[in-house]
């Protein structure tokens, strides 16, 4: 996979590379040459060469990448410094080095190393593709050049931030979710695959190089960093001052002992003028390892600090890393004109086709003249799913069933009662929440027996899909309940309408003594669908959006 496509015809991402692995690790070398000596009449100390060995690698090694020693710490391969040949499709580089006395010695071995990449650089991972659409740098520390790679990178970054490298390694880690010892060798890792993205440090380093590329900031956060609280919008649907959902995330940005900051969304609207009840707000649950979960504001989404970062969602059920791309002061601006350029999206993420989720929903004309205050900020932020999402029950008012348990809603469906004569007698003796089968025809279900179900398909009217018409019987499938995490669940082998649902799959579950309709989110199909980005509102710019639009 590439997280960053600069071939814009595939929706994948660079430089963040698929295939295999790196089989070897090279060890920062140590040094050749003669003896020290002294030159007659107590003349300068001759100084032994030093020669300097290690790779350059992203996932796997990386050819055509430029290695330097950074002698004056400009974060610049100068003509003057010390550099070696481009490396060749093992990433392998050697720099050897003849020091004029024992302090250019010193500098040396406490200089750090920087390697070039640019669009002629290829990874090993996908040989026939360029490893950037645009060039960077990465680094490594002092002492360590045995490999440098995105996340010897970022460490760098923590050292030139005025941290030790100890100190620097440890925010690393705990920044990105992953071993400290794994900063210097990750090619073990599993690589990444068609339906797979791991949640690894080589799929870290992936997403760190994708932010370099892109150019955004990073940052390493030190550890006792003074707290630094946030407020955003996460998502407005906005219909009115009578009909509106509003989602509201704000964290305190003090760091807990597992490294994370605690940050809650809040949730507010209105339909049709009434406020809107909790579980209107949080309509969903989801199947956690706490069994099913409403993550409302008692369930805080954890995020860690620094650039890139790791977010776990409702009860850690989903993680994500993701980095802040930009942030755009838009204060005195025009309210109108800068929704309407958030909702149009990031031009260079669009042009490589990553999934743009709108974190607004609205007429921007309805904000008239007004304009945004002094702090006013917009923030474009780059994210990666690291895991399959979760099974949930996507609206617990309309997807309930009046059965105790999944055992009696079978007893009481059986097949052999099933009448096709009238919509009415269908919707009596069958099950609904089965979903969709094509754009007219929805799927309805009842019991052949204990282990097999039979499907029904029923024309039906877009969008509310409540009315029946025309109903056949259409397939039969296996069907076997297990339980996980503590909750029952119906699956069927064959459920006919998952091509049509792009991959999602439904079932029955049993949550709040009652059954339910659960959906199965498609599993990622390839490393670009993992990857979407959103464009955010500060807290300085929503809440003065709020008075513009008559919500507060």
């Amino acid at each position: 996979m590439h997280l960053a496509p600069h071939n814009t015809s595939l929706p994948a991402i660079r430089p963040l590379l698929l295939c295999g692995l790196i089989a070897s690790l090279y060890a920062c070398g140590g040094s050749s040459g003669s003896d020290d000596t002294s030159g007659g009449g107590g003349g300068v100390v001759a100084q032994p060469a030093i020669t300097l060995a290690g790779a350059v690698l992203i996932d796997q090694a990386v050819r055509n990448a430029a290695v330097c020693v950074d002698l004056n710490a400009n974060a610049v391969c100068d003509t003057t410094e010390p550099g070696a040949a481009l490396t060749g499709a093992d990433g392998k580089f050697s720099i050897t080095y003849q020091p004029a006395d024992a302090a250019a010695t010193a500098a040396f071995n406490q200089a750090p190393v920087i390697a070039r990449v640019t669009p002629d650089s290829v990874d090993a991972a996908d040989p026939d593709s360029k490893a950037t659409a645009k060039a960077f740098q990465l680094s490594a520390p002092a002492g360590k050049a045995g490999q440098i790679n995105p996340l010897t990178t970022l460490v760098q970054t923590g050292i030139a931030g005025g941290m030790t490298r100890e100190a620097a390694e440890a925010a690393v880690a705990r920044q990105l979710g992953i071993p400290a010892a794994k900063i210097y060798d990750y090619q073990s890792d599993a690589a990444s695959s068609s339906a797979v993205l791991p949640d690894t440090a080589r799929t870290a380093a992936k997403v760190t190089a994708y932010a370099l590329e892109l150019g955004a900031p990073l940052q390493v956060t030190a550890p006792g960093a003074a707290a630094v609280a946030s407020d955003q919008l996460g998502f407005l649907n906005y219909a009115g001052a009578d009909n509106y959902v509003a989602r509201e995330r704000k964290s305190d940005g003090v760091l807990q002992a597992d490294g994370y900051a605690r940050q809650i969304e809040t949730r507010t609207g209105k339909t049709s003028g009434l406020a809107s009840a909790p579980e209107a707000l949080f309509p969903s649950v989801t199947l956690t390892s706490s069994g099913w979960t409403r993550c409302d504001t008692a369930v805080p989404r954890l995020t860690t600090l620094g650039n890139p970062a790791r977010t776990l969602v409702c009860n850690q059920s989903t993680a994500f890393l993701g980095f802040t791309l930009k942030t755009l002061d838009v204060g005195g601006k025009s309210m109108a004109e800068a929704v309407t350029a958030l909702r149009a999206g990031d031009a260079t993420l669009e042009a490589q086709a990553i999934r743009h989720d709108r974190s607004i929903e609205m007429d921007p004309a309805v904000l008239g003249t007004a304009s945004f205050p002094a702090g006013a900020q917009v923030r474009t932020v780059v994210s990666v799913q690291l895991n399959r999402s979760p099974l949930l029950i996507n609206n617990t008012a309309t997807d309930r069933f009046g059965f105790p348990n999944l055992d009696i809603m079978i007893a009481n469906r059986p097949a052999s009662a099933v009448n096709l004569s009238t919509p009415a007698t269908v919707r009596a003796t069958t099950i609904g929440a089965a979903g969709l089968i094509d754009a007219s025809h929805v799927l309805r279900v009842a019991f052949v027996n204990a282990t097999t179900a039979q499907f029904y398909r029923c024309e039906s009217t877009a969008p509310a899909y409540t009315d029946l018409g025309n109903c056949v019987a259409h397939s039969q499938s296996a069907f076997t309940i297990s339980t996980v995490n503590g909750v029952r669940l119906l699956n069927f082998a064959n459920f006919p309408g998952k091509t049509f649902a792009q991959g999602v799959t439904r079932g029955y579950t049993e949550y709040d003594g009652n059954v339910f309709g659960f959906r199965e989110p498609a599993a990622i199909a390839d490393e670009g669908q993992a990857v979407s980005y959103s464009v955010r509102l500060n807290g300085t710019a929503w809440n003065a959006m709020k008075t513009a639009l008559g919500i507060n």
